[in-house]
């Protein structure tokens, strides 16, 4: 049996994940099926004293820490940069002059087509 499998799987279920959960991470990184599976049902059975005889330690890698809900729910309001804001100023201005000369052009349409006609 694979002991790298089965520290991981024991470091997976300290963590507080589930021993499926833990066995589908291991299968979906590649691990071979069996080893994997053989090393769930050692963990599963009630424990022997093989099991709790000191077995050399293989360092493994843990698993990344899965966000909290509260870590996920939280809104972070982007800020803008001062360049951005006065883009965004100048932009909100020119539209403005030019809404207010569509309206001025509206308003004295007769005075400006006289002054070209006349």
């Amino acid at each position: 049996m694979n002991e790298e499998i089965l520290s991981g799987l024991r470091i997976s279920l300290e963590g507080g994940y589930t021993l499926d959960s833990a066995v589908q991470s291991f299968l979906n990184a590649g691990y071979n099926p069996a080893e994997v599976h053989e090393a769930a049902a050692m963990l599963s059975k009630p424990l022997s004293s093989s099991l709790t005889q000191p077995s050399p330690q293989i360092p493994v890698q843990p698993l990344p820490k899965m966000p909290q809900v509260s870590e996920l729910t939280q809104e972070t309001k982007p800020t803008a940069s001062p360049k951005m804001k006065l883009l965004l100023i100048i932009a909100i201005i020119i539209i403005l002059l030019i809404i207010a000369g569509t309206i001025i052009t509206l308003l004295f349409k007769d005075q400006i087509i006289n002054l070209f006609t006349s």
